[in-house]
């Protein structure tokens, strides 16, 4: 049992664990309390219920109930912050619109009117994000029998805004500016960026490298770093647990990193003694920001360069599949929606080169 007060918003919040009928562990949470007073009656509602090994969800329990319970026990650990702030977003949403509608009587047409409203100020790809959360749920929910039919089938997606993720990367120039810059490795951030750049991890599984993980020119990459609450994690998906080839000019500037840097940071790349980041999040985005004016590119966040890196081998024809092993996505059907745009812009200037090939054969038949 747990009774804490959100700094940001004053209120304060209750959290309990349990076991379920399957002996596994399961969290309650309960948020909103405008005193600590109603916060302790609730949470002496919930352990009556645990003490009785009374179910949590009955016929009263609401949608915003349910959904939030389900976020926080299935999607919510072991996230990146990102993730982390998406799920808060749909939870406030779903409570927003939904308010106190029970769970056994929503319905399609009413769940439809959700998704028109999200709709309304999003694009494709985060109308998306939101409705694939929430069908997820809904399904859990059949399956369990806690409703007797999925109020998500067959839903519409309509939105009016444009797609909103497009993802934004550095041209092969840029990006050849950037690499012979952070080559020089003056600072940590150098051969973070570096590195970034010529293997295409995550940021988290950057901060997450230990010296034990690298082989020669092999990068094991076995976790990742939240660097908000400075905790290691498991990887975004099981396909981010992966070894990667790394070039041999990456390999000397490695090597030359760890002798400047060994001491400082004795068993991670970027961490130091207490497995603190040498070089902050924030303190990493205002020097690649500082860069960039420097250089005369775009200024990106540090994540651009995963999607350059994918650009890259994307437009020198690697193989898909590859690709998604190396970036570890899920499966190359990730990769191919991440990068579609960048996919049909290739297709669209080999169409190209295709025409003047075939123009040239018919020309000389003239």
């Amino acid at each position: 049992m747990a009774i804490k007060k959100d700094k940001k918003t004053g209120l304060w919040n209750v959290r309990v664990s349990y076991k379920d009928e399957n002996d596994k562990y399961r969290t309650k949470n309960k948020s909103g309390f405008k005193t600590k007073k109603e916060a302790k009656v609730y949470e002496g509602k919930l352990k009556e219920k645990v003490m009785n090994n009374y179910s949590f969800v009955d016929e009263d329990t609401t949608v915003a109930e349910y959904f939030e319970t389900w976020c926080e026990t299935y999607k919510m650990k072991d996230v990146s912050p990102s993730t982390l702030n998406r799920y808060r977003l749909n939870i406030r949403l779903v409570k927003q619109f939904f308010k106190k509608r029970r769970l056994k009587d929503l319905t399609r047409l009413e769940y439809q009117a959700f998704l028109d409203e999200r709709g309304k100020t999003c694009g494709q790809d985060v109308l998306e994000k939101t409705h694939y959360a929430f069908k997820k749920c809904m399904e859990d929910a059949l399956h369990d029998g806690t409703i007797t039919k999925d109020p998500t089938w067959r839903a519409q997606l309509n939105y009016t805004a444009p797609a909103s993720s497009r993802i934004k990367y550095w041209n092969q120039d840029e990006l050849d500016k950037l690499i012979q810059y952070f080559s020089k490795i003056k600072v940590p951030a150098d051969m973070l960026y570096y590195l970034l750049a010529t293997t295409g991890m995550r940021i988290g599984e950057a901060y997450g490298l230990s010296w034990a993980d690298i082989e020669d020119n092999l990068i094991h990459i076995n976790r990742g770093y939240n660097h908000s609450y400075k905790l290691f994690t498991d990887g975004k998906t099981k396909a981010s647990i992966r070894t990667i080839q790394i070039d041999h000019q990456t390999q000397l500037l490695l090597n030359q990193y760890k002798l400047a840097y060994r001491k400082h940071c004795p068993t991670y790349l970027f961490l130091n003694h207490f497995n603190d980041p040498i070089i902050t999040y924030g303190g990493a985005s205002k020097y690649l920001k500082k860069v960039c004016k420097e250089l005369e590119v775009e200024i990106l966040t540090p994540h651009a360069f995963r999607h350059s890196h994918c650009s890259y081998l994307i437009f020198n024809h690697i193989d898909i599949n590859y690709i998604a092993n190396r970036l570890g996505h899920s499966s190359v059907i990730e990769t191919q929606k991440t990068y579609s745009h960048v996919i049909k812009e290739l297709k669209a200037k080999e169409e190209t080169k295709t025409i003047e090939a075939i123009e040239r054969l018919t020309n000389r038949a003239k």
